[in-house]
């Protein structure tokens, strides 16, 4: 197998990877009105299953992995954690209570934490920076093509014969793709596209390089408040379209795995080359995409979630998921280039730390906790008017990705001196 062929490979088993990290999760976002039925839960209580619980292990995991990945074998680390993570989604089909079914998302949040930072830290050694916005957007597309999965086999599998045979069904691919990992990837050598390579530094270290750099602040907060609103409002969509325009749950899911699969994929895809085209004439443009593609869709959210005739709805959030997740593109790829080779793994789990405590951790239950606020006087349309909050905060997301622009070429060239200066 040629060169290009084995970097190509590695990115396509990388995303496939990635896919069931997402698919073991957006399962529970299809089921969420069952097991509320069942446990007799508020949304509050599901804001906490959908987000702070998973995201608690998750993020605060990720670190100590993140240092293991930065000086041991990264492709051992994916395949034993994708093997946790899948074995846990499918034990949470087996649970007989609320409390077991937390216990369980607990387990994929432990498995999960190991996942990304180290696939992170792969990619920028097989690939140059030049190429690095397509192949982490070609990466990132295993977001929705979990999502389109999670949701049409979930939603579709519970129809048929409840909930539980959801996550039984779609736990096991993983625990397949686990022991493809292990047995046909090679670990590729560190900084492969780095005219240096400084050895991994300590965690103090490895901090002041993240928080020294103005563009790295400015993206983190944009990119924290891109997750909370994104997360917030995925996890609740579905119940949002059961509730205001009374979808079956067949239907619904049907509806969501086709516009957030199909348009989660095409807007990474597109703009990952926006990012490696535009990026080269000026490297704000990698910022400025994310930017311009959050603040088009915001009156698209906002009149979709408020007008009341369905196919109108659908068809404007249906053009919202082009954007959920385009801000991870630019976030991946820039900070590759803000911190130096041997901390890119850190570096993703300090990030995803703080995206999933703040983001996935706090979106869903604000969202929960405003619809039960706003239940005593919109019923129903409660949840509608609380995921509202999500067209808001994203005019302070924008902002920050405006201002990351500002530093980011000094930022980025300070990076490589810095790593210059480490080696001598």
């Amino acid at each position: 197998m040629s060169k290009l062929l084995r970097r190509h490979y590695v990115l396509a088993l990388l995303v496939l990877v990635y896919a069931t990290n997402y698919l073991d999760r957006t399962v529970l976002q299809s089921v969420l009105e069952p097991i509320k039925q069942e446990f007799h839960v508020g949304d509050d209580i599901l804001g906490l299953l959908g987000g702070l619980t998973f995201a608690l292990f998750y993020g605060a995991l990720g670190l100590p992995i993140a240092m293991l990945a930065d000086r041991y074998n990264r492709r051992n680390i994916i395949a034993v954690s994708c093997a946790i993570w899948s074995a846990m989604t499918v034990l949470s089909g087996m649970v007989v209570s609320f409390w077991q079914l937390a216990a369980a998302r607990v387990g994929v949040g432990i498995g999960e934490a190991g996942g990304t930072p180290p696939a992170h830290s792969m990619l920028a050694d097989i690939y140059p920076m030049k190429e690095r916005g397509r192949a982490m957007g070609i990466y990132t597309m295993g977001i929705p093509i979990g999502v389109l999965f999670g949701f049409l086999i979930g939603g579709n599998v519970a129809a048929q014969h409840g909930w539980r045979a959801s996550f039984l069904v779609v736990g096991l691919p993983g625990v397949f793709f686990a022991l493809l990992t292990r047995f046909t990837l090679k670990e590729p050598p560190r900084g492969g596209h780095d005219p240096v390579v400084a050895d991994a530094p300590a965690f103090r270290a490895a901090l002041r390089q993240f928080v020294k750099r103005p563009s790295m602040i400015h993206l983190t907060i944009a990119s924290t408040i891109a997750t909370f609103t994104g997360n917030g409002g995925i996890v609740w969509f579905g119940s949002f379209l059961y509730r205001t325009h009374h979808m079956g749950l067949a239907e619904r899911s049907t509806y969501l795995s086709l516009v957030l699969g199909i348009g989660g994929v095409l807007g990474n895809l597109i703009a990952g080359l926006l990012i490696d085209g535009l990026g080269k004439k000026d490297v704000r443009w990698q910022v400025w995409v994310p930017a311009i593609a959050y603040l088009l869709a915001i009156p698209f959210t906002t009149v979709g979630l408020l007008i009341d005739d369905k196919m109108t709805c659908l068809m404007l959030m249906g053009i919202f998921t082009l954007v959920p997740t385009v801000y991870l593109v630019s976030l991946w790829t820039l900070t590759t280039g803000l911190v130096a080779s041997r901390t890119r793994a850190l570096a993703s789990a300090l990030l995803l730390l703080i995206l999933n405590l703040i983001g996935l951790g706090g979106g869903p239950y604000l969202i929960g906790l405003l619809s039960e606020w706003l239940r005593p006087s919109f019923g129903d349309d409660s949840l509608r008017y609380a995921m509202l909050v999500g067209p808001v905060l994203t005019l302070w997301m924008v902002v920050h990705f405006f201002l990351a622009g500002r530093t980011l070429a000094a930022d980025l060239q300070a990076t490589k001196e810095a790593e210059a200066t480490a080696c001598n």
